[in-house]
């Protein structure tokens, strides 16, 4: 419930006052200014949840021709004198286009006037939702802001991140695709706190788990009436993310009546609640995921092409799991971190034995499965480190030999040529094999594999591989 609150209204509209004072009465405590009010005692003493603005009062400052710093220094004033506050523009229709320009400012949303009493308590309701989602982006930023999956040591992906890096403080629309379970959403979660959005809202939907019928109620709100069933007014989920990010996952599983409203508002940057009218100005940063293949449902005519090209303004792959697996250690440390919040454990590693299998598997369900086999084996586990014991025997059977062959490349090759293929394939996982048998230690692995330290180094400069990658000591606790 919004009760009790204090509200500040600046507007020299008498029409504007009495009808907000008839709005709040008994709800709110409205106090109305023809000014603004900043004598340094005023602010001292005054504390306002709300502070309301006439749009007409900017209109000395000419925002048809952008004086920005006279009108930035306004807001950054009214900001800084009252910074828990929200603060909202009131304007007509006539004008909406040009006060949406001062999102750009700072201002948290926009009434369009007239208005009823239930659209404006609606407008402060939607501040109070989107002051919750903050407040779990700030929990949230004040944790590592790295998360395992995007840790790694594999060079390519490496250099995608770095690439996302520069792109997450842009406003530029984001594309990550992958198989499902590579971590897609982590992503975008990362994105958005390195984004100079990073303390406004990070609103997430699967757009696959919502009944076709009620995806665009859910995105863009409905209005009171809009359909059968439709008893109130509904917020979007674009309309709570404003100012922040909106991340929508499997973005191919929409419709083409849904595809064509994503259009708009990308294009635009303004929505229309389902059943109403009115054009709601929009401030966001939009990344969309998907695990299919869009270029290919663009050619069958499944996604709109235009579509695709104003998501696809800055892509990225996530790789699956079995193309990363010298990032298994550091993920698995991750995740027991996790569960130790959780089950309140002291399980910080796992065993030699278990990484071996682990390394073996394919993954087919990347990352999500891995997290699942983890946390089957450490609800079981009874010691400080995941066993192989507790390691489900179906994983097992499919790891029992550590060192396979994949099929070969070409399908014509000589004798020698075949030879050579399946010898460097062999060599390769039985260094990495080694590798993390021996965590790394090159005198023990020489040892086993019955050769020098020197012609150890020599086979892993040929294929590429770093004994640093493998040398983290499992016994650590997790970082």
């Amino acid at each position: 419930m919004l009760n009790l609150l204090k509200i500040m209204l600046v507007s020299d509209s008498e029409s504007i006052k009495n009808t907000l004072e008839v709005f709040f009465e008994n709800t709110f405590e409205l106090s109305t200014y023809n000014t603004f009010p900043f004598t340094d005692e005023f602010i001292t003493e005054q504390k306002f949840e709300f502070i309301l603005i006439d749009y007409l009062l900017f209109n000395e400052f000419n925002l048809k021709l952008l004086d920005q710093n006279k009108i930035n220094t306004k807001i950054e004033k009214i900001k800084k004198s009252f910074p828990s506050a929200h603060l909202l523009i009131i304007t007509n229709a006539k004008t909406m286009q040009e006060a949406s320009k001062l999102f750009s400012f700072g201002i948290d949303n926009i009434i369009l006037w007239p208005s009823s009493r239930e659209i404006v308590l609606n407008s402060l309701k939607i501040e109070k939702e989107r002051e919750k989602l903050k407040e779990v982006v700030r929990e949230s930023s004040t944790a590592k802001r790295s998360y395992s999956p995007l840790n790694t040591t594999n060079t390519k992906f490496q250099e995608e991140l770095d690439h996302l890096l520069k792109a997450a403080k842009s406003r530029s629309t984001i594309l990550i695709t992958g198989e499902s379970g590579t971590g897609k959403s982590l992503l975008a979660k990362w994105v958005h706190l390195e984004s100079l959005r990073a303390e406004q809202p990070f609103v997430s939907i699967h757009c696959g788990a919502i009944p076709e019928q009620l995806v665009e109620s859910e995105l863009f709100g409905h209005e009171k009436g809009a359909f059968t069933g439709a008893i109130k007014r509904k917020i979007g989920k674009f309309e709570l993310a404003n100012k922040g990010t909106i991340f929508l996952d499997e973005i191919g599983t929409v419709s083409h009546a849904v595809q064509v409203r994503l259009l708009q508002v990308i294009q635009e940057r303004f929505i229309q609640r389902v059943g109403g009218e009115a054009d709601i100005p929009l401030d966001i940063r939009l990344i969309a995921a998907t695990n299919t293949n869009l270029k290919d449902m663009v050619k069958s005519g499944s996604f709109r092409e235009d579509l695709f090209y104003r998501l696809n303004v800055f892509h990225i792959e996530m790789p699956p799991l079995r193309k990363r697996k010298e990032d298994i250690p550091s993920i698995c440390r991750s995740i027991l971190k996790k569960f130790n919040n959780i089950y309140q454990k002291n399980i910080n590693r796992v065993s030699d034995d278990v990484l071996r299998v682990f390394n073996s598997y394919d993954w087919p369900g990347n990352i999500r499965e891995l997290e699942n086999i983890l946390e089957r084996s450490y609800v079981l586990e009874n010691s400080d480190e995941i066993s192989i014991n507790n390691l489900s025997k179906d994983l097992l059977p499919e790891s029992k030999e550590l060192i396979e062959i994949s099929p070969l490349s070409r399908d014509k090759l000589s004798l020698s040529q075949a030879r050579k293929e399946v010898t460097e394939q062999f060599e390769k996982k039985y260094i990495v094999d080694l590798l993390i048998a021996h965590n790394g230690k090159l005198n023990k692995m020489s040892e086993e594999a019955e050769v020098t330290v020197r012609q150890l180094h020599k086979l892993m400069a040929k294929h590429n591989i770093k004994s640093k990658d493998y040398s983290i000591s499992l016994k650590d606790h997790v970082d």
